[in-house]
Protein backbone atom coordinates (compact mmCIF):
# COMPACT_ATOMS: atom_id res chain seq x y z
CA UNK A 1 0.00 0.00 0.00
CA UNK A 2 2.92 2.38 0.54
CA UNK A 3 3.69 2.45 -3.14
CA UNK A 4 0.09 3.88 -3.99
CA UNK A 5 -0.03 6.21 -0.73
CA UNK A 6 3.61 7.83 -2.13
CA UNK A 7 2.74 7.84 -5.77
CA UNK A 8 -0.73 9.49 -5.23
CA UNK A 9 0.58 12.29 -2.98
CA UNK A 10 4.12 13.10 -5.01
CA UNK A 11 2.48 12.86 -8.48
CA UNK A 12 -1.07 12.22 -8.83
CA UNK A 13 -1.52 8.81 -9.95
CA UNK A 14 -3.87 6.65 -9.54
CA UNK A 15 -3.91 3.06 -8.53
CA UNK A 16 -5.23 -0.37 -8.40
CA UNK A 17 -4.24 -2.78 -5.60
CA UNK A 18 -4.72 -6.36 -5.79
CA UNK A 19 -4.27 -9.43 -3.23
CA UNK A 20 -5.77 -12.95 -2.74
CA UNK A 21 -5.30 -11.66 1.48
CA UNK A 22 -8.80 -10.54 2.97
CA UNK A 23 -7.03 -9.34 6.21
CA UNK A 24 -4.60 -7.48 3.89
CA UNK A 25 -7.28 -6.27 1.64
CA UNK A 26 -9.14 -4.74 4.69
CA UNK A 27 -6.46 -3.30 5.78
CA UNK A 28 -5.75 -1.37 2.43
CA UNK A 29 -9.49 -0.60 2.28
CA UNK A 30 -9.30 0.55 6.03
CA UNK A 31 -6.47 2.87 5.02
CA UNK A 32 -8.25 4.47 2.22
CA UNK A 33 -10.81 5.15 3.73
CA UNK A 34 -9.76 6.83 6.55
CA UNK A 35 -7.69 8.91 4.12
CA UNK A 36 -10.20 10.78 2.21
CA UNK A 37 -7.44 12.60 -0.79
CA UNK A 38 -7.20 8.18 -1.93
CA UNK A 39 -10.62 7.61 -1.80
CA UNK A 40 -11.06 8.60 -5.34
CA UNK A 41 -7.82 7.43 -6.59
CA UNK A 42 -6.82 4.30 -4.85
CA UNK A 43 -8.93 1.09 -6.06
CA UNK A 44 -8.54 -2.20 -3.65
CA UNK A 45 -9.46 -5.41 -6.28
CA UNK A 46 -9.45 -8.93 -4.72
CA UNK A 47 -7.97 -12.16 -7.09
CA UNK A 48 -9.62 -14.84 -6.31
CA UNK A 49 -7.61 -17.74 -7.96
CA UNK A 50 -3.86 -18.09 -7.17
CA UNK A 51 -2.79 -19.21 -10.38
CA UNK A 52 -3.87 -16.27 -12.08
CA UNK A 53 -2.37 -12.30 -11.58
CA UNK A 54 -4.22 -10.18 -13.68
CA UNK A 55 -7.26 -12.30 -15.13
CA UNK A 56 -10.54 -11.22 -13.62
CA UNK A 57 -9.06 -8.10 -11.85
CA UNK A 58 -8.08 -5.82 -14.80
CA UNK A 59 -11.29 -4.94 -16.44
CA UNK A 60 -12.38 -3.65 -20.09
CA UNK A 61 -12.29 -0.18 -19.27
CA UNK A 62 -8.77 -0.17 -17.53
CA UNK A 63 -5.41 1.29 -19.31
CA UNK A 64 -2.58 0.88 -16.83
CA UNK A 65 0.90 2.94 -17.98
CA UNK A 66 2.83 0.56 -15.29
CA UNK A 67 2.54 -2.84 -13.40
CA UNK A 68 4.81 -3.36 -10.69
CA UNK A 69 4.60 -6.39 -7.47
CA UNK A 70 6.03 -6.62 -4.55
CA UNK A 71 7.79 -9.74 -3.29
CA UNK A 72 5.74 -12.60 -1.88
CA UNK A 73 4.96 -12.07 1.99
CA UNK A 74 4.50 -15.06 4.26
CA UNK A 75 2.20 -15.69 7.31
CA UNK A 76 4.65 -17.84 8.60
CA UNK A 77 8.11 -19.31 8.25
CA UNK A 78 6.58 -22.38 7.29
CA UNK A 79 5.03 -20.96 4.70
CA UNK A 80 8.30 -18.96 3.19
CA UNK A 81 9.79 -22.17 3.39
CA UNK A 82 7.35 -23.93 1.59
CA UNK A 83 7.39 -21.41 -1.14
CA UNK A 84 11.43 -21.60 -1.44
CA UNK A 85 11.02 -25.53 -1.78
CA UNK A 86 8.91 -25.29 -4.50
CA UNK A 87 11.27 -23.19 -6.54
CA UNK A 88 14.14 -26.25 -6.51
Amino acid sequence: MIYPIIGHAEYGWSFVGTDINDESLNTCQTLIDKNASLREDIQIRKQCNTSHIFQDIILSTDKFDITMCNPPFHDSMASAEEGTQRKW
